[in-house]
């Protein structure tokens, strides 16, 4: 690679410094270094002062909100104000393994794509303890296929690395949404392009295991899901007959041949871990 574009990384907080500081810590470990760092704190600028004394000599813009606003609009100041040429999410309690940048950089700039994504391992935690982990796995490996994102999100935020033409075409988050507001996005930037596939697993985000904050969590999701798919009616993107043969014979055939042992883990799934 020739190129080595400034990379903005939009770091989304809310009032938890030391969890914040891990997340920054898998940025400041990449072994790509054109990188900017943009931190928005939503709420009252509790970050801060942690933030000056121990990154002071590193690239980042730091804002907060003053009061709560909520996810989108955190994630479109970020957007904002970030200078980079290309864009990449991490929330405050996810993190990034250390050839995350460059590889999919790599990947967007050599192949002129105008985003690329990665595979990411889930960890699950206990409710008593961030940083105990009680499960891992990894939910997605799923190749591009834009049939199947409108239908299910399979792309991670922090996953997935996107050129800033993206954003000036298609906007930012929905402020409405709290939930999938990711999901809403990425459709909307499908619209213009294909993103490219690395199987490779680069990133890691964190969702509490068997609680009732996990119920109340999948409840608030699936409430944000039927918002999303009510705005779907109003996306429209081209495909060519040949394109929907390609994507239906993935679909239909490639998912498909996982068959009957496939539904039975599903099955297993559920009832071990409530978890579909």
């Amino acid at each position: 690679m020739k190129e080595y574009p400034l990379v903005s990384i939009i770091v989304r907080t809310c009032g938890r410094p030391k969890v914040l500081k891990r997340a920054l810590e898998s940025i400041v470990n990449q072994d790509y270094k054109e990188i900017e760092i943009v931190v928005i704190e939503d709420g009252s600028n509790v970050s801060e002062e942690m933030l000056k004394q121990t990154y002071g000599d590193i690239n980042y813009q730091y804002f907060h909100t003053e009061s709560k606003k909520g996810r989108g609009v955190a994630g479109n100041i970020g957007l904002e104000k970030s200078k980079g040429v290309y864009l990449n999410f991490l929330d405050d309690d996810d993190r990034l393994l250390p050839n995350h940048i460059r590889t999919l950089v790599e990947a967007a700039v050599n192949e002129n794509r105008l985003a690329a994504y990665s595979i990411a391992k889930e960890y699950q935690t206990a409710e008593d303890g961030f940083y105990q982990v009680k499960r891992k796995l990894v939910r997605y490996k799923q190749p591009f296929n834009k049939l199947l994102l409108c239908y299910m999100n399979y792309i991670p935020i922090q996953s997935i690395l996107f050129h800033r033409t993206l954003f000036e075409q298609y906007g930012g988050f929905d402020e409405k949404l709290e939930f999938l507001e990711d999901w809403d996005l990425w459709v909307r930037y499908a619209m213009g392009c294909d993103f490219k596939f690395v199987p490779k697993i680069t990133s890691v985000y964190y969702t509490p295991y068997k609680s009732k904050k996990k119920k109340i969590r999948d409840r608030e999701m699936k409430k944000a899901e039927e918002v999303i798919k009510s705005k779907f009616k109003t996306y429209s993107m081209n495909f060519n007959a040949a394109q929907i043969n390609q994507e239906m014979d993935y679909i239909l055939n490639i998912l498909n041949k996982k068959g009957f042992l496939f539904y039975m883990k599903k099955v297993r799934n559920f009832f071990l871990y409530h978890d579909m």
